[in-house]
């Protein structure tokens, strides 16, 4: 998106600064004390009832000026901000309606339960229970993190339907038709490997 807006030269309020690492909310803190607004984009991650915000852009804050105050310092003295980000010797300018969509779009996110793994019907996943991991594939996928995800789980060599929480979840991209990938296949004694044999299970369509 960057990139996107750096041949944009039109007289606007908003521009991009760079600001330390992981230092986005101190340096909005600072900013406003000297009269910026500023635009910050956090988007929602994580797990339901873990859930926790995110910057969309890290390091990266939208701002503009809008008053001056007595003893105002100048941006370049703040310090958690590193300065205007510069494209050819040029700091650009946003124009307002790049910034009401890119509003539009994180709320439209977050909305949408933010960022999370969106399961396909069929997908192979692996589900841990009690500390303990087995596999399962998507019978049905769920429309937002904090709905159940409907699943088909391999237990004692039977399939069994069952519905889990998505926190429980997580994808499985094993080579399945690609056996030169596994390394190891055998821990010595003709002992394998648990990686082979959740291979093995999977090519033999246990979980299909």
């Amino acid at each position: 998106m960057l990139e996107g807006i750096a041949g944009n030269q039109d007289r606007s309020d908003w521009k991009i600064v760079r600001v330390a690492p992981k230092s986005e909310r101190i340096a909005v803190q600072e900013l406003a004390t000297n009269g910026f607004e500023s635009y910050f984009p956090r988007v929602i991650v994580g797990h339901p009832h873990r859930s926790n915000y995110t910057p969309l852009f890290p390091g990266y804050i939208f701002t503009r000026k809008i008053c001056d105050f007595n003893n105002s310092l100048p941006l370049y003295m703040l310090p958690h901000v590193y300065g205007w980000v510069v494209f050819d010797g040029h700091s650009p300018s946003i124009p307002q309606h790049v910034i009401d969509e890119l509003q539009c779009r994180v709320s439209d996110i977050n909305s949408d339960g933010g960022l999370w793994h969106k399961y396909e019907i069929g997908d192979l996943v692996k589900i841990t229970l009690c500390g303990v991991d087995s596999l399962a594939t998507v019978i049905k996928a769920p429309r937002s993190p904090e709905k159940p995800i409907d699943i088909l789980l391999d237990f004692m060599g039977r399939k069994v339907p069952a519905q889990v929480t998505i926190d429980k979840v997580n994808p499985v991209q094993y080579p399945i038709h690609h056996s030169n990938n596994i390394s190891r296949r055998s821990r010595g004694r003709g002992r394998l490997t648990r990686q082979y044999r959740e291979y093995q299970k999977i090519n033999a369509g246990i979980l299909q």
